[in-house]
């Protein structure tokens, strides 16, 4: 989520779990009897301490909170945990078949998305000057609305094609400008009460058949003053549908004035939490899920399933490391040209707190330039080797922590021909590493060779970087690889689940950094006993079933699916032949002026 600049900075996410769930008292009032709800549970979190639980009830697209203060029950009544998923979980348990969103026939399908423009001046949300229909259509698909263009071809670029947004002419994406009844408070913020209000007037004016027909909703509002976001997203929903955006034109240089709030808070959909750096939330600047005008990171990409590593290059521990001797080379592509091959991982098994589930990382080395998705990146991180480290125990057990936050952090960046020795800046401890960068090649520089040494003791048991270059084995560069996008994503087994959509949203990015996260015992961290995963913010999620894709699987096979086939048949006309982006625009990326932004 997304602040306003200068406002107090009180973090406000939504987190979505698909759940089918009997809320047996908690929506009655005193006197009236127990009520039975099902949907999708949702969670706004204030980052106060406090928070309010919700149902979406996708029939009608309506929120109904449990109200302040209450939780969803722990336990069925069978005393079993509940475990929430983007498929159906039921609790209690019902007497009826539960549908998976990952299986279905037919061809890669894209979101449906539904953009409601809000301009009710009555209830003081009258529309921006910037936000009228054709406005938004330019900022969103580009100039000649086809999605060449706009945040569409970032999003399609930076996702390899894995996520695309059809334009206005597919029939796939409208957007539509209500006037809603004032029911949501106005000294208050209360972004369930606005959305609400906002798709009932949008169903009321579309009509059911095409209202239904849509999986994603953005909402653009001039929210009350009370609400001291700039945007607003729940933290699932992209993969079986049910996604909300919520962006607001009171901050509209903020908001729309780049892609990256709209992405930002996009990819939350797709259970993807905020990049840190140095330890901090909010920070890093290599993605837009951090505060960068560049595509998700590597580790980013990698948890979404848009990325995977170089063959032989995924497990670099103590046992494949040995000290002092540079292993290598391994030529990363740019990631701008692919995700399939394009990052090395290293599991730095020999430190003595790799397996203490605050301070264990694993490293992630990614090329980045600045070309298509990345074309706006900071010139601080282009043409370098840029290094992430993300925690250990999540990220070799995916499967299971999918749902959490695993805390990517940018640690540096390191230019062709370069020796560097590797530490953390956000634990203070050093990572007993040197990382060696060559020269760039390829038709367009978009390759660049690194080493890797382990030592003991002292850097200086690693060799200098003329000898480790000069030793380096003499063999033709690679081809370029194509500018196509990963392979759509194979249907699992019968009965697998879906990635398991998380319980704690992000936070909103915040006006002042937060203390990083705490040092372990210097100089030398003494080694940990047997950790126990931390418990997961409320409520706390429960693996997915077991029968899930592993991480290992190529990008593209774990990627979050699209909403199924549906068996209704549409009323629109199909969409375009789609083809891969070769070209990012900014043209569309500068938004009209706003004369009444804030109200």
């Amino acid at each position: 989520m997304h602040k306003s600049a200068g406002s107090r900075r009180v973090s406000a996410l939504l987190a979505a779990s698909v759940l089918i769930i009997q809320v047996l008292g908690l929506l009655a009032q005193p006197g009236q009897d127990k009520k039975s709800f099902e949907g999708e549970l949702t969670y706004v979190d204030y980052h106060d301490g406090t928070g309010d639980w919700a149902l979406l009830d996708k029939a009608v697209r309506k929120f109904e909170p449990l109200g302040k203060g209450k939780k969803p029950p722990k336990k069925d009544k069978n005393n079993k945990d509940l475990q929430p998923g983007p498929g159906e979980a039921l609790w209690p348990p019902l007497a009826r078949p539960v549908h998976d969103h990952w299986l279905h026939g037919g061809p890669h399908h894209g979101p449906s998305l539904l953009v409601v423009i809000v301009d009710a001046p009555a209830c003081g949300a009258a529309a921006a000057s910037g936000a009228t229909v054709s406005n938004l259509q330019s900022l969103y698909f580009g100039p000649n609305l086809d999605g060449k263009g706009g945040w569409a071809v970032r999003l399609e670029n930076c996702s390899y094609g894995e996520v695309v947004w059809e334009p206005p002419t597919s029939g796939l994406t409208q957007f539509v400008t209500v006037t809603p009844s004032c029911s949501w408070p106005t000294a208050t913020c209360d972004a369930y009460a606005m959305s609400n209000a906002a798709n009932a007037a949008a169903r009321a004016k579309l009509g059911d058949l095409v209202f239904y027909d849509f999986t994603h909703f953005h909402l653009v509002m001039a929210v009350p003053s009370a609400c001291s976001w700039a945007g607003l997203a729940t933290l699932g929903g992209g993969v079986g549908g049910g996604g909300q955006v919520w962006l607001n034109t009171n901050t509209w240089t903020q908001t729309f004035g780049t892609f990256q709030v709209p992405l930002q808070e996009s990819i939350h959909n797709f259970v993807l939490y905020h990049g840190f750096a140095s330890g901090i939330e909010y920070q890093d600047k290599t993605t837009f899920m951090g505060t960068g005008q560049a595509c998700p990171s590597v580790t980013e990409k990698r948890w979404l399933g848009w990325a995977s590593p170089i063959t032989g290059a995924d497990s670099l521990d103590e046992f494949a490391l040995t000290p002092s001797a540079a292993s290598g080379p391994f030529n990363l592509p740019a990631s701008w040209t692919t995700g399939l091959g394009n990052h090395v991982r290293v599991k730095p098994t020999w430190a003595s707190w790799y397996n203490n589930t605050n301070y264990g990382m694993n490293l992630y080395f990614e090329f980045r330039q600045a070309m298509l998705g990345d074309a706006s990146m900071d010139v601080t991180y282009a043409n370098k080797v840029v290094v992430h480290e993300i925690l250990s125990y999540m990220d070799n057990d995916q499967v299971t922590y999918r749902s959490s936050d695993p805390r990517s952090n940018y640690i540096t960046n390191v230019a062709p021909n370069t020796r560097t020795v590797l530490s953390s800046p956000s634990l203070g401890v050093p990572y007993s590493l040197v990382l060696y960068v060559g020269a760039q090649f390829g038709s367009q520089s978009e390759f660049v060779p690194m080493y890797i040494c382990r030592f003991i003791t002292a850097d200086t048991e690693c060799d200098t970087l003329a000898n480790v270059l000069a030793n380096a084995p003499k063999s033709s560069p690679p081809p370029p690889r194509p500018l196509t996008p990963p392979s759509p994503p194979s249907p699992p087994p019968p009965g697998a689940s879906p990635p398991l959509p998380p319980t704690k949203p992000p936070s909103p990015s915040p006006p002042s950094p937060r203390p990083p996260s705490p040092r372990p015992p210097s100089p030398s961290p003494p080694k940990p006993p047997a950790p126990k995963p931390p418990s997961p913010r409320p409520p706390n999620p429960s693996p997915p079933p077991k029968n899930q894709k592993s991480p290992s699987a190529k990008p593209g096979e774990r990627a979050p699916p699209l909403p199924p086939v549906r068996t209704r048949p549409r009323r629109r006309s199909p969409p375009p032949s789609r083809h891969p982006r070769t070209r990012s625009s900014d043209a569309a990326d500068v938004p009209a002026p706003a004369s009444s932004a804030r109200r």
